[in-house]
């Protein structure tokens, strides 16, 4: 019975924010915004992904909280404002943020320095030009609605109408047959099994490993693998 009443509850908020969602979004996302996350300063200049409208970001930390950073190398997949990456060398990680948005990369870089600590950041498209040899820990918080992205802001919304994102992710993590730990996100609202398959069409393997709920959405962390490691 609860699991139907909050059905019914997330439809119907899908249906009225998403009416008005994007013309407003548009207009507040023209101005620098800052909010509090994990008691770090974090800004968000025009044309970057807002973390602080998801539970995403807070789910990815509350997840990495049970992991020890401490000289971990931590590589950050679309970073965007940076707000994870900030965290994480917070916790004495040696951070690389990577974005495709160059806007992003100078907000994660502001960031950085508005909280004290130091991160790397490289523009490239997922791990082009990245040896994930050199890192011990990576986390992805991608975009998973199907649909074409018309700009580098959209790119953070939208992974394509065929899940293009994902096929270009897994391909290029084939190719490199990594050994760190990766975690992605994703959320109830995404075609998760879809994902794994286009997985799986790459010789690996997405394993649930943490699994968040409240009365608006679920999120699920998963480990990506090797099929055959």
């Amino acid at each position: 019975m609860f699991g139907q009443i909050r059905n019914v509850i997330r439809l119907v908020l899908k249906k009225t924010t998403s009416i008005f969602f994007k013309k407003w979004y548009n207009k507040y996302s023209a101005k620098t915004h800052t909010s509090i996350i994990e008691n770090l300063t974090i800004e968000t200049f025009p044309g970057v992904f807002n973390p602080s409208f998801l539970l995403s970001t807070k789910t990815l930390i509350r997840f990495l909280k049970t992991i020890t950073l401490f000289n971990k190398r931590f590589l950050e997949l679309g970073c965007g404002t940076g707000a994870i990456s900030v965290w994480a060398a917070h916790q004495g990680a040696i951070v690389t943020g990577t974005d495709i948005n160059p806007k992003a990369l100078e907000n994660a870089r502001r960031n950085a320095e508005l909280n004290n600590v130091i991160i790397k950041t490289k523009a490239t498209s997922l791990i082009k030009n990245i040896d994930l040899t050199e890192f011990d820990l990576v986390v992805i918080n991608p975009p998973y609605y199907p649909n074409s992205p018309k700009n580098l802001e959209e790119q953070a919304w939208f992974c394509g109408e065929k899940f293009e994102y994902f096929s270009e992710l897994f391909s290029q993590l084939e190719r490199q047959k990594f050994r760190c730990d990766m975690y992605m996100i994703l959320s109830e609202d995404c075609a998760i099994e879809s994902i794994k398959s286009i997985a799986h069409n790459y010789s690996l393997v997405c394993n649930l490993t943490y699994h968040s709920k409240n009365i608006i959405e679920h999120e699920f962390i998963y480990k990506i693998e090797n099929e055959n490691a």
